[in-house]
C-alpha cells in the first residue's frame, strides 16, 4: 500500500508541469493612460523592459496580480527611477487578450478585452506593429532578472541553512538595487525574521525609496509587517 501511494503521488509530481502546460493562457497589454514609459511586474515576475505599451503573454489563471511601474530613465540613459502606481488583482477570463489602462492619478487600471481579427493571432508581431508595442514572448516565469541577481539567487537556492542564504544576500549586494531586485531576495529566504533582518539591512541601498514600504507584502505575518512598518517610521 506505502509503495502504491508513493508511485501515486510521484506520478501526480510529474503530471502537474504539463497539465499546467496545457491550461489555456492570456495576454496582457498595458499601457498608462497619459502614455508615459512604465515597467510591470506579473504573478510577482519582474519583466526587465520598458516602453510605453508593453505587451505580456502566457499570463496563467483569471485574477493575476499586475505590478505597474512608471519608469523614468537617468539622464546618462543607464537606468532609471521606478515609482509604483499600481499594485493589485485584476479580473480576466482564460485564453483572452485585454487591454489594461493604467491611471496613475488614482492607483487604479481599467481592463477590457482588446478585440483579435480572426486571421491574426495574440502576441503576433503583425497585429501591434503600427502600435509600437514592446512584446515579452517569454512566460512569466520566465521573466528576466539583472545578471548579478540570477546569480545571487542561483547561489542562495543551493544553500540548504537559511543562515547561508541570508549571508550570501548580505554580502552579493551591489551599491543600489531597487525594490522588485530587493524583492526577489527576500522571496529566497526561507524564514520570518531573516526576511525582516534582510529588509532592514538592505534599506539604505534602495534606488527608489519611495516604493519600499511595498516590501511589506512579502512578509508572511501580520506582526512582522506592522514591525518593518514602525521601524521605517523610526528611520524618518
Amino acid at each position: 500500500m506505502i509503495r502504491f501511494i508513493t508511485c501515486f503521488l510521484a506520478a501526480l509530481l510529474c503530471a502537474a508541469p504539463a497539465l499546467n502546460a496545457q491550461k489555456p493562457r492570456s495576454s496582457l497589454v498595458v499601457r498608462m493612460d497619459d502614455g508615459q514609459p512604465l515597467t510591470v511586474a506579473v504573478n510577482n515576475r519582474y519583466f526587465n523592459k520598458t516602453g510605453t505599451r508593453l505587451t505580456v503573454g502566457d499570463v496563467l489563471g483569471k485574477r493575476p496580480y499586475l505590478q505597474v511601474y512608471r519608469f523614468r530613465p537617468y539622464a546618462d540613459g543607464k537606468g532609471g527611477k521606478a515609482e509604483l502606481v499600481f499594485s493589485g488583482k485584476i479580473k480576466i477570463e482564460r485564453r483572452g487578450t485585454y487591454e489594461v489602462i493604467v491611471h496613475p492619478g488614482n492607483r487604479s487600471v481599467s481592463v477590457g478585452q482588446r478585440r483579435i481579427l480572426p486571421q491574426e493571432q495574440p502576441l503576433s508581431p503583425g497585429a501591434y506593429e503600427q502600435e509600437q508595442i514592446i512584446t515579452l514572448s517569454k512566460p512569466a516565469g520566465e521573466a528576466e532578472k539583472a545578471p548579478w541577481l540570477q546569480t545571487l539567487l542561483n547561489q542562495m537556492a543551493d544553500k540548504v541553512k537559511d543562515s547561508d542564504k541570508l549571508r550570501i544576500a548580505r554580502s552579493g549586494l551591489p551599491p543600489s538595487l531597487t525594490t522588485i531586485e530587493a524583492g526577489f531576495i527576500c522571496d529566497a529566504i526561507l524564514f520570518e525574521d531573516n526576511k525582516l533582518h534582510f529588509l532592514k539591512e538592505v534599506h539604505s541601498k534602495i534606488a527608489d525609496p519611495e516604493n519600499f514600504s511595498h516590501l511589506k507584502d512579502r512578509l508572511g505575518e501580520a506582526g512582522s509587517r506592522d514591525e518593518l512598518e514602525r521601524w521605517l517610521q523610526s528611520q524618518e
